[in-house]
């Protein structure tokens, strides 16, 4: 029913529509332009001959009517010709039949009389019964004789049977020495071919899969837990390859299972190495203090994004957009589109450098988070100072309680869920005051990239947060546990 759409969808079709208008004078609608494919242009302009029903569905399934009755073409269909008759004349073929099937009584007379003489010929005369009795008697001397060769041969049976048992008992024996003497080579091949491939194959696939897992660009992104399961449930399943084949294992396969394993053991070792630097690296930026210089840098950041609004909004310049005073509304119009976009670009494009190219400066990952959240909020809050034609006082971000990397990562998350929040308010603000932006493809862009952007920074950081306090309650429960067998040693040796 869409075969009519332009690219680009509902947008592209309005687009079309007011060219069209401006250039023929006339609309342009999908769904009719849909039915016009579907009839004059398919089949090298020759339609698909579609039902009325088919095509009034596709006219209308945007609930539009653009005429009040819809008349297909006439068609033609030629009359079948009628059946011609099988028998003409004044006689039906069953009274035809019966004329020519009537008999006449010397027919039947005729008929009955030889009847009768299939009948006397089929009495046996005495010699046909003498000779049927001879055929008898030797039929019965036949049986006599073939129930005599048929005991030989029972008997013969039996002894063939006795001997082939006899052979089959020796075959057997041979068979089951065989299999005994086999039972070592089949079971080692057994685990060579099966067992030992499997677990090398399996260790392979395991420690490639780890080293794709470990090369993710986020700490919070790598499962530590995840690869550690596998490598253990792998060598679980080494031990129990040794304990199931313990007295059939070769030498050769014995080293083969203890390389699998050793290996295992140092990807489970360097697992360990990894994981305890990467934690060490977090931890060290959740600890880092938050230096005076990187505030200052904010301060001063901030202060320069105020001072540029300053210059684009002024007490003059709302006063003559309130009064219309040599300006039209088409143009104050344009002034708030211009300023909202402007802000839009300029918020996805903090959130999409990195901290060294944006805001050279910081040094903590979490601040620069913060940072960027903070930036934002300043271009949201001009956005929505603009529309209400005020300009906001300038005044200093209160960063007090923000003295390490895990305050910065908190203040972060605050800031960045702040950014959604406002940026639902504004979209619903923008769109209230100019309902056509919902069809300009540079507003729908910025606003996409933007909601997309602040919602992957903020999953990313609740994420990190989460990940951090898992490995701080798992790094204090094993120091609890290590206190308390300090502390039983310690009794014992007492």
């Amino acid at each position: 029913h869409d075969i009519g759409h332009t690219p680009l969808g509902h947008l592209g079709e309005s687009i079309l529509n007011e060219i069209s208008l401006r250039e023929l004078g006339e609309y342009f609608a999908h769904n009719v332009q849909g039915v016009r494919n579907y009839m004059y242009l398919e089949n090298h302009g020759k339609g698909l001959n579609l039902s009325v029903q088919v095509l009034d569905g596709i006219l209308c399934h945007t609930g539009e009517i653009l005429s009040n009755r819809y008349i297909p073409q006439e068609k033609t269909k030629e009359e079948p010709q009628p059946e011609e008759k099988i028998i003409s004349g004044e006689d039906t073929p069953e009274e035809i039949t019966k004329e020519e099937t009537k008999q006449t009584p010397q027919d039947e007379k005729n008929e009955k009389e030889k009847k009768q003489d299939e009948v006397i010929e089929e009495i046996p005369t005495p010699k046909e019964i003498e000779i049927e009795k001879e055929i008898e008697e030797l039929q019965e001397e036949i049986n006599k004789d073939e129930e005599k060769t048929k005991e030989e041969l029972e008997k013969l049976k039996e002894q063939v049977e006795e001997k082939i048992e006899e052979i089959k008992k020796e075959e057997k024996k041979k068979e089951e020495e065989k299999k005994k003497k086999d039972k070592e080579d089949k079971i080692q091949e057994l685990v060579t071919d099966k067992e030992i491939l499997d677990v090398s194959l399996a260790t392979t696939a395991l420690l490639d899969e780890g080293v794709e897992e470990l090369a993710k660009e986020d700490f919070e992104e790598r499962d530590y837990d995840k690869i550690e399961r596998q490598i253990n449930k792998m060598l679980d399943d080494i031990t129990n390859t040794y304990l199931k084949y313990e007295k059939t294992l070769t030498p050769k396969q014995k080293e083969k299972l203890k390389k699998e394993e050793e290996k295992l053991r140092r990807a489970k070792d360097n697992l360990y190495l990894q994981k305890d630097k990467d934690i060490e690296v977090e931890r060290k930026h959740l600890n880092d203090d938050i230096l005076e210089i990187e505030k200052q840098g904010l301060q001063d950041e901030l202060k320069k994004i105020h001072q540029q609004n300053e210059q684009e909004a002024s007490p003059e310049l709302f006063r003559r957009m309130e009064t219309l005073e040599g300006l039209t509304k088409e143009q104050v119009a344009n002034m708030d589109k211009r300023i909202l976009l402007s802000r839009f670009r300029k918020a996805n494009l903090i959130l999409e450098m990195s901290s060294i190219l944006a805001l050279p400066f910081i040094r903590n990952k979490y601040f620069f988070a913060f940072t960027a959240g903070l930036i934002v909020d300043n271009h949201f809050n001009f956005i929505n100072a603009f529309f209400r034609r005020k300009i906001n006082r300038y005044e200093p971000a209160d960063l007090e309680a923000i003295k390490k990397g895990q305050d910065a990562l908190n203040s972060a998350l605050d800031v960045t869920y702040k950014n959604l929040v406002e940026l639902d308010y504004l979209e619903q603000q923008a769109l209230s005051r100019y309902p056509e932006l919902i069809y300009d493809p540079r507003y729908v862009s910025q606003i996409t990239s933007l909601r997309t952007n602040l919602t992957k920074k903020y999953n990313k950081l609740m994420k990190k947060n989460n990940t951090m306090e898992k490995y701080r309650l798992k790094t204090k429960k094993h120091l609890k546990t290590l206190k308390k067998k300090k502390t039983k040693q310690e009794d014992e040796n007492k």
